[in-house]
């Protein structure tokens, strides 16, 4: 039985034009050519058509983008429930398009290449205003609820895509800079007392129970501290 090994795109003398050569265990043959300029269809030629269906990936992505400016990208299983494509098929197509520096693959997301999120004066002025929420009372910092309801639920997920802010529970988010400030206090405090309460990390920082007691499940849960009742001491 034949296995694909990979699909190689061959430029043309139109610089958005490619012709796609597959690649087999015992032949390779052009099948068709990917135009990457407006839709980014791919375009079989008419006997390759039982293998290959016309896809626009490329296009679907670049979509994607104009209609969730805020997402950072659009997820691989997404994008292939769209195309149409069988498995392979969809592979070979988005492995070539990573190959041609069409698309970028960041997690389980692709993204056109070069695409970064940008807000608009409004949405910037929204983020600033919850961002000084934030410096003002940064061990005690607005809920996830109050963010969404400041910012919307796309400019929040935005943030949290952008690593501004960094959420540790459904209830509980900090900025990553004060996340990483506690987690070395609380290692200073283990060093030097060997236990730590939810009560006293809640005195040392001035905060509140609920934001104590997300923020050491959360330490717990990364493997740095270890719960014994109602202390946390550091996991050897």
């Amino acid at each position: 039985m034949q296995r694909t090994k990979f699909l190689e795109l061959l430029p043309t003398k139109h610089s958005h034009l490619f012709k796609v050569k597959l690649q087999l265990e015992s032949q390779s043959r052009v099948i068709g050519a990917l135009d990457t300029s407006g839709g980014g269809k791919f375009l079989t030629n008419r006997k390759e058509k039982h293998l290959y269906k016309k896809t626009n990936s490329l296009g679907l992505i670049e979509k994607y983008h104009q209609e969730y400016p805020l997402r950072s990208g659009m997820s691989r299983e997404e994008l292939k429930n769209q195309s149409g494509l069988p498995g392979p098929v969809y592979n070979l197509v988005i492995e070539a398009l990573i190959k041609d520096e069409k698309i970028s693959q960041l997690g389980p997301e692709v993204l056109v290449e070069g695409y970064q999120i940008s807000f608009s004066p409004e949405q910037t002025e929204l983020i600033n205003n919850l961002m000084e929420r934030f410096k003002q009372n940064p061990f005690l910092p607005p809920s996830v609820k109050e963010c969404r309801k400041d910012v919307g639920d796309e400019l929040y997920n935005a943030l949290l895509s952008l690593k501004s802010l960094q959420q540790i529970s459904p209830e509980v988010v900090f900025t990553p800079e004060t996340y990483q400030k506690m987690v070395s206090e609380v290692k200073i405090i283990l060093k030097k007392d060997q236990t730590i309460t939810v009560a006293q990390a809640r005195d040392h920082f001035g905060s509140s129970r609920k934001y104590m007691l997300a923020f050491l499940e959360k330490l717990d849960s990364e493997g740095i501290t270890v719960r014994e009742e109602d202390v946390r001491r550091l996991k050897e």
